[in-house]
């Protein structure tokens, strides 16, 4: 592989982490670097309103999605663990 074969690949990654960490520092109401259970509800909640036909709020979805992203255990999401969750899937 030639570095400029890398290059593609390394820019697609950073523009998915941009995009990540904005949606992160939206529903991080906080601002503690931290999504809780409650922020993520209500995010989702808002954005089931703005497109309902896109998305629906199922609570049993939102703590699935929470727990398979926090890695340590501590109840929240961090920044690393939303991005390189959402790095992995891409």
């Amino acid at each position: 592989m030639h570095a400029s074969d890398a290059r593609p690949l390394r820019s697609t990654v950073t523009s998915v982490c941009g995009a990540r960490k904005v949606a992160f520092l939206a529903i991080d109401q906080s601002k503690d670097g931290k999504v809780t259970e409650g922020e993520l509800v209500i995010w989702f909640k808002n954005r089931a309103k703005k497109t309902p036909s896109k998305l629906t709020y199922k609570p049993n979805q939102i703590k699935g999605a929470l727990k398979k992203r926090d890695k340590n255990k501590d109840g929240t999401m961090s920044l690393d663990e939303w991005i390189n969750e959402s790095v992995q899937k891409n």
